[in-house]
Order: structure tokens, then C-alpha cells, then sequence
């Protein structure tokens, strides 16, 4: 997956076929330098 840094913000942009995740809810969690996780976001896929 891309993804770019925006002033705060992080932008990223899914594989354009839907074979990796397809369209649905899931849990985003970003993982920093140290292997340590966020808190979870929930996000939607679509198509």
C-alpha cells in the first residue's frame, strides 16, 4: 500500500484490485518504529 504524510494526517492508498482486503469494515491500526501499535481506527473499504 502507499501512503504519504500530510501535515498530521496519513493518507493511504489500497491495492486496486480487492483481492488483498476486499470492500468491508476493518480495524486500521498504524505501527510505529518499535513494533508498537496505535489504538485501532475503524475504516471502510470500497470499491
Amino acid at each position: 500500500m502507499r501512503q504519504a504524510r500530510h501535515d498530521g494526517s496519513l493518507e493511504v492508498s489500497a491495492p486496486s484490485n480487492g483481492r488483498p482486503a476486499p470492500p468491508g469494515p476493518y480495524l486500521l491500526f498504524i505501527v510505529n518504529t518499535s513494533g508498537v501499535p496505535s489504538e485501532a481506527k475503524i475504516v471502510t473499504l470500497s470499491p
